[in-house]
């Protein structure tokens, strides 16, 4: 069962043999990073030989995008870059092997994320750790998710209450406006300082829970930016 870079090979075979002619059963099949290739060759006879060849993959579209990958069963998340031509793997493992790749062949098709459930998803580049993000994707649906030459980069802020206090040690999740199904886990430290992955501009939203008032909702625009670390500013809640 040996293992590749982009995915797995499986190879088995069995040879069954009778009293008057030699019968086989051959199969083979190869997983890459977008396809998966399967052939399998039966013999009945020395003379008769039926050879079936497969080859799946699966085109996602989400939000005006294509991309495609290895076939999917229920929902995925779809990986673009955008400004940068470096190659980013996913969810990479310590045994070499990966979920995938996005390289020149265009954004890629995540098969296996569950639907209505929270999956985590690193992004690696250059051997180095790129960003985690976490996905809820709908049942038959994909989820977009665009990673920048600024992908890298991190958001910082400061949460304070109505009297401006900081609302220290409470953890929470930050989503998009405008997807709503790509968010990310955040905390606060002791003086309310929190650090946060940049997801992209846009419209964001901080809900957690605060004391006995209850959930709280605060939202922040993330405009364009060079910087590695965009500072927020102070978020303030109406409650105290």
């Amino acid at each position: 069962h040996p293992k590749s870079r982009w995915g797995n090979n499986d190879y088995f075979a069995s040879v069954i043999k009778k009293t008057d002619e030699n019968s086989f059963d051959l199969s083979a099949e190869q997983t890459w990073n977008r396809a998966r290739f399967a052939v399998r060759d039966q013999a009945n006879s020395p003379t008769q030989h039926h050879l079936d060849t497969r080859l799946s993959t699966a085109l996602g579209f989400v939000d005006g995008t294509w991309g495609w990958g290895q076939p999917v069963q229920n929902s995925f998340v779809l990986i673009q870059r955008t400004n940068s031509r470096e190659s980013l793997q996913v969810n990479p493992r310590s045994d070499g092997t990966l979920d995938g790749e996005v390289d020149g062949w265009g954004p890629l098709v995540l098969s296996g994320a569950p639907p209505y459930r929270d999956s985590d998803i690193q992004i690696q580049s250059e051997g180095a750790v790129h960003e985690m993000m976490r996905v809820k994707p709908r049942y038959l649906q994909g989820t977009l998710i665009k990673i920048s030459a600024e992908q890298g980069r991190l958001l910082k802020g400061k949460l304070i209450n109505a009297k401006g206090l900081p609302i220290a040690l409470i953890s929470g999740e930050m989503k998009s406006i405008d997807n709503p199904q790509l968010n990310s886990p955040f905390f606060t430290n002791a003086l309310g300082e929190f650090i946060l992955p940049f997801l992209g501009t846009g419209t964001f939203s901080l809900e957690f829970e605060y004391r006995s008032v209850g959930s709280q909702n605060v939202q922040m625009k993330v405009p364009e930016s060079e910087e590695s670390e965009l500072d927020l500013g102070v978020l303030q809640i109406q409650s105290e």
